[in-house]
C-alpha cells in the first residue's frame, strides 16, 4: 500500500461537476480516469497492481469512491458522488477468473475507514516476508485491509512474497550498506521517467526503510 497524494481535479472534470444536473452516472470520465491514472503512478489505489487506461479501449480500472456513493445519495448529498477528493482508480478486482474479487469489487458498497490519503494509516502495514500477507497495527484498518478489501487474497500475498523474495535474495548476495539501501530506497520511492511507480512498490519500501532502521 502506498499512500495517495490528491492532487487538482482535471478541469474537464469540474466543468461536468459544476453542470446543472449532472450525475456521477451520466458524466464523462475519460479525463477523470486519466487524472487518477497519473496522480497514483499507474498502480491500483489498493493492491499496487499494474492499471492502464486508453480512452476507447477497454480498460481494467474501476473509479473507487471511498464513501460510497448509496451512502452520500441515502444522506442527501449527491454532490460527495463527484467529489474528487473521494475517488481512486483500483484495479478489477478478479486476478485470475475465480470471482474471489478484492480491492473496490470486493469492498463494493461498504464504508472503510482506512483512508490512502493518510500517512498515519499506510505507516500502521506490515508484511510477512514468509508468505506476502499485508497487515495493519491499527484493528480496524486490519479488518478493512482483510475482510472489506480482500488484500490477502492468495494471488496478491504471492505476488507481495516474490517481491520480497527477489529483493532478499538480491540483498543476499552483497551486505548493502546504509547508503546503498537508501539508494535502493529512493529508487522505489521515485517515478520512472514515464510517470510510474514500480509495481507492488509499498512491499519494497516499507521492507528497506526496516532495514534502514537496523543503522540507527
Amino acid at each position: 500500500m502506498i499512500k495517495i497524494d490528491k492532487g487538482r481535479e482535471p478541469a474537464e472534470w469540474t466543468e461536468q461537476r459544476n453542470t446543472p444536473g449532472i450525475t456521477y452516472e451520466t458524466a464523462r470520465k475519460d479525463a477523470l480516469r486519466q487524472a487518477l491514472l497519473e496522480e497514483q503512478g499507474g498502480l491500483c489505489g489498493y493492491c499496487m497492481r499494474r492499471v492502464s487506461f486508453v480512452p476507447g479501449e477497454v480498460t481494467n480500472t474501476r473509479i473507487e469512491h471511498l464513501k460510497p456513493r448509496t451512502l452520500s445519495l441515502a444522506q442527501g448529498k449527491p454532490e460527495e458522488t463527484l467529489a474528487y477528493s473521494n475517488m481512486i482508480l483500483c484495479c478489477n478486482g478478479d486476478i485470475d477468473g475465480s470471482k474471489n474479487f478484492h480491492c473496490d469489487v470486493s469492498k463494493d458498497e461498504t464504508e472503510i475507514h482506512f483512508k490512502p490519503f493518510n500517512a498515519a494509516a499506510i505507516a500502521t502495514i506490515s508484511y510477512s516476508s514468509g508468505d506476502g500477507s499485508i497487515k495493519s497495527s491499527n484493528a480496524v484498518y486490519d479488518k478493512d485491509l482483510n475482510e472489506v478489501l480482500n488484500l490477502n487474497h492468495p494471488r496478491l500475498k504471492a505476488n507481495r512474497r516474490a517481491v520480497l523474495i527477489g529483493l532478499a535474495t538480491e540483498m543476499g548476495k552483497n551486505t548493502w550498506s546504509k547508503s546503498e539501501i537508501q539508494h535502493k530506497l529512493t529508487y522505489y520511492s521515485s517515478r520512472t521517467s514515464g510517470g510510474q511507480l514500480h509495481v507492488y512498490c509499498g512491499v519494497v519500501i516499507w521492507y528497506l526503510s526496516k532495514k534502514l532502521r537496523q543503522f540507527v
